[in-house]
């Protein structure tokens, strides 16, 4: 993760800093800290478990030998939602939801654990 001023975040996407403030202070009022540090900002502040998210994603992928359908199985009976929706998930790669980014690795590095040997190995790289 790569936090930068707001300023240069602001340039780097081309939005105006007043927006970035804005958010900033719904976070703050929100009790939410995972796109701000203090003065700082997620470079990827829409997402910012995206990358924690593709790399264990990936990681479960290999462990399944590349069977998504199994995933989005597995992933579909602990969340109770559709395996399709899941799968299609996996496919467009929409790890917004933050709340369900966290669940999703949890999920995936419990995958990691019942399938592998080599689990502790793995999930530590």
């Amino acid at each position: 993760m790569t936090a930068v001023s707001l300023e240069e975040c602001a340039a780097y996407h081309d939005i105006p800093k007043i927006n970035l403030q804005k958010l900033r202070y719904a976070d703050k009022i929100h009790g939410r800290n995972d796109r701000f540090m203090e003065d700082k900002v997620i470079l990827d502040f829409n997402n910012p478990l995206y990358n924690d998210t593709t790399k264990i994603y990936f990681k479960a992928l290999g462990v399944a030998g590349g069977n998504e359908r199994e995933l989005a199985r597995y992933v579909a009976k602990q969340t109770g939602k559709n395996e399709w929706s899941i799968y299609m998930l996996f496919r467009n790669f929409k790890f917004k939801n933050q709340e369900f980014s966290k669940r999703l690795i949890e999920i995936l590095e419990n995958y990691i654990t019942e399938n592998c040997i080599f689990a502790n190995y793995i999930l530590d790289k």
